[in-house]
């Protein structure tokens, strides 16, 4: 029986493989829990797809290479890529006027924050070109979402910087910082245009509610170049930490402001740390105490 299971199932890839009907036989498959389950992951198509938010839908270009999109047309917004930062986001969104995607990859966060809080602004960031050619075609799919996309790296400097990247259709891991995909091989660099968000005109008498900070160990850098901004608002971050070391800067830099630091798995309800460092999950949830209601969240007596 086992050996007959294996079969069907590497016939359903073999038909994929050849079929010109993808987007088809995917909205088929879907509605199987016991196909949907086993063969997911390995079933990718290119095409416009529709997602679920809230109350109403955004329209998404899956490229057909990427993991985010194709986890979120296969289990959704509450079930696919960080499921648990996701829901955080929106209910985070729904109070924030203007928000900041820094690092925003194809635009997922930007798009839902958008449609989530129709009167926000939001300002993304993503400096590869191959990677904001997919948000500037969601752009095109959702024209009322009021998003500004700028081809920059976020930094602590104006003018260029060598970036690091893999020669990759898809990417979650190019970074300013040097050390980020030194153990690859087939690595490689080119420069992009950086900006100091302090002095970012675009920015300027905003009220910033809201940041997304995903930028590969850069995150200190990009920090220390709107620390003008953070001081002036204090808002609330989603921000990924990957080391120890890029932990204690970000405290370092942020020590002025009582943040409350939350651990995000994406399996869980975020838990409370004593302090701004690198979780077992990475991802951390800073916000001041105040803000604690918005999201049902508690700190220690």
């Amino acid at each position: 029986m086992k050996k007959i299971k294996h079969l069907f199932f590497k016939g359903i890839l073999l038909i994929w493989k050849i079929s010109p009907f993808k987007k088809l036989l995917s909205k088929l498959i879907k509605r199987n829990p016991i196909l949907k389950e086993k063969l997911y992951k390995d079933l990718r198509f290119k095409g416009i797809m529709q997602l679920q938010v809230g109350n109403s839908s955004i329209q998404l270009f899956n490229p057909g290479f990427t993991t985010i999109e194709n986890e979120l047309f296969w289990n959704g917004l509450e079930n696919g890529w960080e499921k648990v930062s996701m829901d955080i986001w929106k209910q985070l969104s729904v109070e924030a006027n203007c928000i900041l995607d820094i690092g925003a990859n194809t635009g997922i966060y930007s798009l839902v924050a958008a449609s989530i809080n129709p009167t926000a602004e939001v300002f993304a960031f993503e400096p590869v070109q191959r990677t904001a050619s997919i948000f500037k075609k969601n752009l095109e799919l959702n024209p009322d979402l009021k998003i500004h996309l700028f081809e920059l790296a976020v930094s602590n400097s104006d003018g260029t910087a060598t970036f690091y990247d893999l020669p990759t259709s898809s990417q979650y891991s190019a970074s300013l910082n040097e050390e980020m995909l030194a153990s690859f091989s087939n690595r490689i660099s080119y420069e992009v245009p950086i900006v100091q968000l302090d002095n970012f005109e675009v920015l300027k008498n905003k009220k910033i509610d809201l940041v997304k900070l995903d930028v590969e160990l850069h995150e200190p850098e990009a920090i220390e170049g709107m620390i003008e901004l953070i001081k002036a608002n204090e808002p609330t971050f989603l921000i990924e930490i990957l080391t120890p070391e890029i932990g204690e800067k970000v405290a370092m830099l942020l020590k002025s402001i009582d943040y409350c630091c939350f651990s995000i798995d994406e399996q869980n309800p975020p838990s409370y740390i004593p302090e701004i460092t690198q979780s077992k999950y990475y991802n951390l949830l800073l916000i001041k105490r105040e803000k604690l209601p918005l999201l049902n969240l508690n700190t220690p007596a």
